[in-house]
């Protein structure tokens, strides 16, 4: 069972765009978190979005979590569109969750269940 941290590599017409990882496993509660990275010039063009929803679905199918977390800065439009793009659901904020360039910032907290992420139909897949 996976759980410890594991950064996948993204690439986009043979340049290396970005990384996605998983990171913090929960193997008793069967929790992970993904976090992801993107090149400014390669943004705006749904990578990110089907990255994530290939490592969701291996995470759930494959390695059998049961939720998925992502967490990302308030002030990050785009990455906070991602889960919510995906149907993710807002838990909260996380106060100062994350030290960024020697700032601490807020992190929104959104989590996805392995039972809604398997309903028929449940991902709109016009997100890509």
């Amino acid at each position: 069972m996976f759980c410890g941290r594991y950064i996948l590599e993204i690439w986009y017409h043979d340049n290396l765009a970005g990384v996605i990882d998983f990171h913090n496993g929960d193997k008793i509660n069967m929790i992970i978190e993904i976090g992801y990275w993107l090149a400014e010039k390669f943004q705006g063009k749904g990578i990110v979005t089907k990255a994530c929803i290939s490592c969701i679905s291996y995470a759930f199918f494959n390695l059998k979590f049961n939720r998925v977390v992502i967490k990302c800065a308030v002030v990050n439009e785009r990455s906070k569109a991602i889960p919510e793009r995906l149907h993710f659901t807002f838990e909260g904020i996380e106060r100062e969750g994350q030290n960024l360039n020697g700032e601490y910032t807020d992190l929104m907290v959104f989590s996805m269940l392995r039972k809604d992420w398997e309903k028929p139909g449940f991902l709109n897949y016009s997100v890509l």
